[in-house]
C-alpha cells in the first residue's frame, strides 16, 4: 500500500506571527505596575529581555528537550527580571506569569493565509502535520491559542519526542505518525539552517517560507522551493503528486 503524501510545516514565523508578542510583554510590565506601584515598564521590559539573553545558552537544550521545563524556565527569566528591576518578590513572579499568560493568548495568531492555505493542502492530497521545536506544554498552547490544532493532523513537538530539528529523528517521528512517505513529502519552514536542514536530512522535499523578502544568503542550505507565504506553497504544491518544476 502507498504511503500517504505529507506537508510537514514549522510552527514560529511559518504558521505563527509573533510581531504582537513584545507588545503582549510590555503589557504585562504595565499591569504589573498596578501590583507594584514602583515599577517602570519600560526598565522591566529591558530586564526581561537581558535575562533571556543571559540564561539562553545555559537552557536552551532543557527547553527543547526537557519535557515539562519551559515554565520553570519563564519563572526564573521573570524573577531574575523582578529583581533587577529591585522586585524580588515570588508573589510579583506568579503574578507576572499568569497576565503574561492571557496577554500571550491574544497575541498568539495565525498569518491570515494559514487557514486557507492548510485547506488546500488538505483538499490536494496531502496530511500535514506542525513539527515545532521547544516547550510541549507552552508550544501547544500556541497552536491551541492559533486556531491551529484542528487544522493539521498531528502536532509534534521537540520536548515530547527527546529530538529536535535540524536533527532528522523529529521529522521522520512526524511522518511515521502520518504513515507518510519522505519522498513523496515536503517540510515547509522560515528557518534555512534548521527547517530546511532538518527536511533534507529526513528525506523529504523542502520549501523556505520567506515572508520579509530576506533572500537566501550566500552559503545558506538550498530548499526546493522559495515562497513569500503558504498561499503560493500551497498553489505550487497543488497537481502535483512528487515533482515541483
Amino acid at each position: 500500500m502507498t504511503r500517504r503524501r505529507a506537508v510537514l510545516l514549522d510552527l514560529d514565523g511559518t504558521l505563527l506571527d509573533g510581531s504582537g508578542l513584545p507588545a503582549a510583554l510590555r503589557g504585562t510590565a504595565v499591569r504589573l505596575r498596578e501590583l507594584a506601584p514602583g515599577l517602570d515598564p519600560d526598565a522591566f521590559v529591558a530586564a526581561h529581555t537581558a535575562a533571556w539573553a543571559e540564561l539562553w545558552p545555559e537552557v536552551e537544550d532543557e527547553w527543547m528537550l526537557g519535557e515539562g521545563a519551559g515554565r520553570d524556565i519563564e519563572r526564573r527569566v521573570w524573577a531574575e527580571a523582578l529583581t533587577r528591576c529591585g522586585l524580588p518578590d515570588p508573589g510579583l513572579v506568579d503574578a507576572a506569569e499568569a497576565i503574561h499568560r492571557d496577554s500571550a493568548r491574544a497575541a498568539h495568531r495565525a498569518y491570515p493565509d494559514v487557514p486557507g492555505a492548510l485547506g488546500a493542502l488538505r483538499d490536494g492530497g496531502f496530511v500535514t502535520a506542525i513539527v515545532t521545536n521547544g516547550a510541549g506544554g507552552l508550544q501547544r498552547a500556541k497552536v491551541a491559542d492559533a486556531g491551529l490544532a484542528g487544522a493539521v493532523d498531528v502536532v509534534v513537538v521537540s520536548s515530547e519526542v527527546g529530538t529536535k530539528k535540524p536533527e532528522p529523528g523529529i521529522v521522520e517521528h512526524a511522518l511515521a505518525l502520518l504513515d507518510a512517505d519522505p519522498a513523496r513529502s515536503w517540510f515547509a519552514g522560515d528557518n534555512l539552517w534548521v527547517d530546511v536542514v532538518a527536511g533534507q536530512r529526513a528525506g523529504c522535499r523542502t520549501a523556505w517560507v520567506d515572508r520579509h523578502g530576506r533572500r537566501r544568503p550566500a552559503g545558506s542550505p538550498v530548499p526546493d522551493l522559495e515562497v513569500p507565504d503558504l498561499t503560493a506553497l500551497a498553489i505550487r504544491l497543488q497537481g502535483s503528486p512528487r515533482e515541483v518544476e
